[in-house]
């Protein structure tokens, strides 16, 4: 359940041009991996 209300939240968040995870990494918007 938690997993499915991870992914929700992530799809708002990818809304954004730029999005970034908890370390400050630049993330895909799409994949939601980090960009190098």
């Amino acid at each position: 359940v938690l997993d499915i209300a991870q992914k929700i939240c992530n799809n708002k968040e990818a809304m954004r041009e730029i999005k970034t995870n908890e370390a400050g990494q630049t993330l895909d918007r799409f994949t939601g991996k980090v960009l190098t």
